[in-house]
């Protein structure tokens, strides 16, 4: 048994433009981290790819900034490296061979990507995870 989930987060989901507004964002993301300091991990993809592209979705933010930040602080973020061989597509096609290689629980997307629950491993919004 694991104790602890693993999770795959878009770094859309620190984006502001992909929330109605600020609030909305501070919001969702504090709602959400009560859950990831109990029992899940960030597993991140594409080796520093993936810190680099939630960094600079995060500066139109200071919620997301703060939240970002505190998920490297406490070790919440799992990185992974590319995989030698294959082109990156986009962040779901990775998080899929990812999940390919070592399951995950779901993928974490913003609102306005929306959610996927026939792709695997499952795509939830922000707003369901939280309400889980």
């Amino acid at each position: 048994m694991n104790l602890f989930e693993e999770i795959g987060m878009l770094p859309e989901i620190f984006d502001l433009e992909n929330y109605d507004n600020l609030r909305h964002q501070e919001l969702a993301l504090r709602a959400l981290l009560p859950r990831l300091r109990t029992a899940t991990l960030v597993r991140t993809v594409e080796g520093s790819r993936w810190d680099t592209e939630a960094s600079r979705r995060c500066s139109g933010s200071l919620a997301a900034k703060k939240v970002f930040e505190l998920l490297k602080k406490e070790g919440r973020i799992i990185g992974e490296k590319g995989r030698p061989g294959t082109n990156f597509r986009d962040w779901l096609s990775s998080y899929a061979l990812s999940h390919q290689k070592r399951e995950m629980r779901l993928i974490l997307s913003d609102d306005y990507t929306g959610s996927k629950p026939d792709f695997k491993p499952i795509v939830s919004n922000i707003s369901q995870a939280v309400t889980e």
